[in-house]
């Protein structure tokens, strides 16, 4: 939303192109509000963009209320959730990670039990 709308994308093409791309899931829905909502003559973005359950109150009040720098609002949305993203990523990386390592362990333990039996059953064999 931000690149098109630093793109010179007006606010009504952009949600009309999310909400055709969006159009099997709730995300389309509420784009499909706010698109009904902008037609019909509503002017301030707070009456536009509500929150809903895909867009939680926390992303209209990133947006701003301020319709000149709505792509900067969205810059705002964008980089919160990227971060938000990110930080989800690594804590399930850093969950994973010990896991991995264990099982990596075992799986090498369980390569060398053979060549351990092999051995001791040549030096029995060597020994007699």
């Amino acid at each position: 939303m931000n690149l098109m709308l630093q793109g010179g994308c007006t606010l009504d093409d952009l949600l009309r192109m999310l909400q055709e791309m969006e159009k099997h899931n709730p995300a389309g829905e509420e784009l499909a509000e706010w698109h009904q909502r902008l037609s019909s003559g509503r002017g301030k973005i707070r009456e536009i963009i509500q929150p809903g359950k895909v867009f939680p109150h926390e992303f209209t009040w990133m947006l701003g209320a301020d319709e000149e720098k709505l792509a900067t609002g969205f810059e705002r949305v964008s980089q919160l959730y990227y971060d938000r993203e990110r930080n989800h990523s690594r804590a399930l990386l850093q969950g994973v990670l010990p896991i991995a390592i264990a099982i990596l362990g075992v799986v090498v333990a369980l390569q060398f039990i053979p060549l351990v039996q092999v051995l001791t059953t040549m030096m029995d064999q060597m020994g007699s």
